[in-house]
């Protein structure tokens, strides 16, 4: 079926910092050892930095804390509807269904919003909770 659709499944791309993709693209490059020795060594160095900033962070400090509060966003847009060319379905072609979530962390709790955005207006949103909830557009 994914064939048919043209839809792929892989794994998610690493993000990487910036300097390490451009030492990475000189290494690659650079002719004379000596200089790709250093920029490895540069490499190896920003990156120990990197991690030891990740793992100083308290993490049960993060869960437990009331003054610090950790969450995450995710903003999906989805499901375009299909282009017809009859009467609202012309006219309301550009629909599309958004997801926003908020993942919050102290709490472990999540918050799911689905709305639709029509006629190029910001899409209003509906709150899920446990159940899901089609989205509404109601533009006057």
């Amino acid at each position: 079926m994914c064939s048919k659709v043209n839809l792929h499944f892989k794994p998610p791309v690493k993000e990487t910092f910036q300097i390490c993709d451009e030492l990475e693209m000189k290494i690659n490059y650079v002719q004379n050892e000596n200089i790709k020795k250093i920029l490895q060594n540069g490499k190896q160095i920003y990156m120990a930095k990197a991690d030891q900033a990740g793992h100083s962070i308290d993490k049960i400090q993060l869960l437990t804390s009331t003054n610090i509060y950790t969450a995450t966003f995710d903003l999906q847009k989805m499901l375009p509807f299909p282009r017809l060319t009859t009467s609202t379905a012309y006219y309301e072609r550009n629909l599309y269904i958004y997801n926003f979530r908020i993942h919050l962390f102290n709490s472990n709790s999540s918050l799911m919003l689905s709305g639709m955005k029509c006629r190029q207006r910001v899409p209003r949103f509906r709150v899920i909770l446990g159940e899901t909830l089609a989205g509404t557009c109601n533009n006057p």
